[in-house]
């Protein structure tokens, strides 16, 4: 019966050790296959946490991008606005000092320089001269410096002074009003006086 016994105990101690391997390399597996579900689900929702980030960046960036553009914009349109502002009061001061200056003593050398350089860029025997009403006064002097026949009429468009030449035969027009020079000023100021417009 002993030998039964222990061969009994031995069988069951067997099966025991058997049945603990199996349970070891059964658990060994099951943490495999969780560790590998669980490595597999963390590298999912990495990769959906870092395109919400993107997502997120881009979003935050191109409402960035948006709002300094607008910033830009508003930015460019004031210093436009300002360097117009200024243009506008430097050349409205220009133009007082030239009203100003066709009421001197040297306004009417002016006008006879004038009418000597129309008389030089015009040929025909049709030429006639603008002024303003109030140079009509000086229509003789101006006859005189241009040096051949003209006809010399108001021009209600001549607001500083000076002359406007005009040939009726070959339709050429010269213009040396203060009107016309100040015109060309305002455009040389805006493209030379450094009051460039640039937002960065």
């Amino acid at each position: 019966m002993p030998d039964i016994n222990e061969r009994v105990n031995a069988l069951l101690d067997d099966i025991r050790m058997q049945s603990e391997q199996e349970s070891r390399a059964l658990q060994k597996e099951m943490d495999q296959y969780k560790e590998a579900q669980l490595s597999e689900a963390r590298a999912s929702y990495e990769a959906l946490a870092r395109k919400y980030v993107m997502h997120k960046v881009q979003e935050g960036s191109a409402r960035i991008s948006y709002e300094l553009s607008v910033k830009h914009k508003n930015a460019r349109d004031e210093l436009v606005r300002l360097r117009t502002e200024m243009t506008d009061e430097i050349i409205q001061r220009a133009e007082k000092k030239l009203r100003q200056f066709t009421k001197t003593d040297e306004y009417l050398p002016l006008l006879c320089a004038s009418a000597k350089a129309i008389a030089s860029a015009l040929e025909s025997n049709r030429i006639t001269l603008y002024v303003r009403q109030e140079d009509l006064i000086y229509s003789d002097e101006i006859k005189k410096a241009f040096g051949k026949y003209c006809s010399v009429e108001s021009d209600k468009s001549i607001r500083i002074g000076g002359i406007r030449g005009y040939d009726r035969i070959l339709y050429k027009l010269v213009d040396e009003t203060l009107d016309e020079k100040l015109s060309s000023q305002r455009e040389y100021f805006v493209n030379h006086s450094g009051l460039t417009v640039s937002v960065r």
